[in-house]
């Protein structure tokens, strides 16, 4: 198999667990809802409803942590397999995992502590993207599609914005002014919708590049 196939490949896998992800989100939103109504339910003497409900979010639940094991697994797969093609896939693999154990961490304490680990949780995935999207892009630009080279590199710059308002948002809220909250909030939500319009453009990449890179590899 030659290094065009294996980034094919690769790029494959990583889009695969970008989908498993969305899956996950969407379930963990009915989860939500499903919850918040059961409870309402419950409350309006509706117990076998709720009792329904209560079986739903379960199942929904145990769904949303074997698509979050399932993208984790295909991610690693992906940037494994990459790396064995492109070095900047090795330092791909060790941003996601500082990203992947901070956020963790994160959840787990309070405070500015937080929200610093918050912030180096942030850059480093950022910092897992912009390997990826430069890596993919090098390899495009080797077989001659430099149009969709170009989409990875539209990707790495969208990323680094979101990641700049996420670390600003951040540090908004480390400050003690109700004023910095409001902005710091109303950012947020500016770097959400930027985010997902990122999200569907990275896997687009990764979609085009995968099938640029097979055909090249024929």
């Amino acid at each position: 198999m030659n290094q065009n196939q294996l980034m094919s490949q690769s790029l494959k896998q990583i889009w695969l667990s970008q989908l498993l992800s969305i899956i996950g989100t969407a379930c963990s939103v009915v989860v939500l809802i499903a919850a918040a109504a059961m409870v309402a339910v419950a409350l309006s003497g509706g117990y076998g409803a709720a009792a329904g409900l209560l079986g739903l979010t379960g199942v929904l639940g145990l769904a949303v942590l074997v698509l979050s094991i399932l993208a984790l697994v295909f991610y690693f797969m992906g940037l494994s397999k990459g790396s064995k093609v492109h070095p900047s896939f090795k330092n791909a693999i060790i941003m996601a995992i500082v990203s992947y154990v901070l956020n963790i961490i994160s959840g787990y304490v309070s405070g500015v502590f937080s929200n610093l680990l918050s912030i180096i949780g942030v850059a480093a995935g950022f910092l897992a993207v912009n390997y990826v999207c430069t890596a993919a892009s090098e390899m495009l630009q080797g077989v001659g599609d430099q149009i969709t080279a170009d989409r990875g590199h539209n990707v790495r710059k969208l990323y680094m914005v979101c990641a700049i308002v996420n670390i600003v948002c951040l540090l908004l809220t480390m400050l003690p002014f109700i004023g910095a909250a409001v902005v710091g909030s109303v950012l947020l939500i500016v770097g959400a919708i930027a985010e997902l319009v990122g999200l569907f453009m990275y896997m687009s990449f990764l979609k085009a590049g995968s099938n640029s890179l097979s055909a090249a590899a024929v």
